[in-house]
């Protein structure tokens, strides 16, 4: 199954396989068309496909499906070349794992560890980094070092379901707009900071949605 990139405006799947079939392929596309609604972007092939086969099989079995890639940018990768996973909304795919809303228990591969370093720093992080997307270039430099630091017991301190969902814009691309505020996505350092800052808040977000007898 692979998720189609014909055009901005056209996107689809395209299944191989003896059970593939044309209706199989719109059939993909209508449940990722109502996953969007709430991801604001396209799913992955592999929410997709848990969201299509957990009503119709009695018991589903995920494996080795984090829902978590990396954000850094190889070295070698041309500058103005986004990366093909920074098209979806991993933070959000993994919000409707956590939620329920797949009505599906979460699999083990998707739970993190608590991630180690970082600093306990005072409060405010979450109020700088949700206006990181706003300010001048070398600023934002600045500050998104910084907050790659922070420890994520001191990000769990002040996380809410609401600004976890806010900060999910920061950590994708929109395939819909040739501009994008995330330039961080496109530096090698800023990636590497912006997924330092990632992992902990994903943790985070797995603390503060997932009872805690399911974490």
């Amino acid at each position: 199954m692979n998720n189609g990139k014909r055009s901005n405006k056209s996107l689809g799947f395209v299944c191989e396989g003896w059970m593939a079939n044309a209706e199989l392929n719109d059939e993909f596309a209508a449940h990722a068309q109502s996953l969007s609604h709430s991801l604001k972007q396209w799913p992955s092939c592999g929410l997709t496909a848990v969201a299509y086969l957990t009503p119709l099989v009695s018991k589903l079995q995920v494996t080795q499906m984090p829902l978590l890639p990396s954000l850094i940018r190889p070295e070698a990768l041309c500058p103005r070349m986004p990366l093909p996973s920074a098209f979806h909304n991993w933070f959000g795919e993994r919000r409707l794992v956590f939620s329920g809303a797949l009505e599906i228990s979460p699999w083990p591969s998707v739970l993190l560890p608590c991630p180690a370093g970082g600093e306990s720093t005072p409060s405010d992080r979450w109020a700088q980094l949700l206006a990181l997307a706003q300010l001048p270039r070398q600023q934002g430099q600045e500050l998104l070092a910084f907050l790659a630091n922070v420890s994520a017991s001191s990000w769990l301190e002040e996380a809410t379901p609401e600004r976890l969902q806010a900060a999910e814009a920061l950590f994708h691309l929109d395939r819909q707009h040739a501009e994008t505020c995330n330039w961080w996505l496109y530096d090698f350092a800023g990636s590497a900071q912006a997924d330092a800052i990632f992992q902990r808040l994903a943790w985070c977000q797995q603390q503060v949605l997932l009872p805690s007898d399911d974490r």
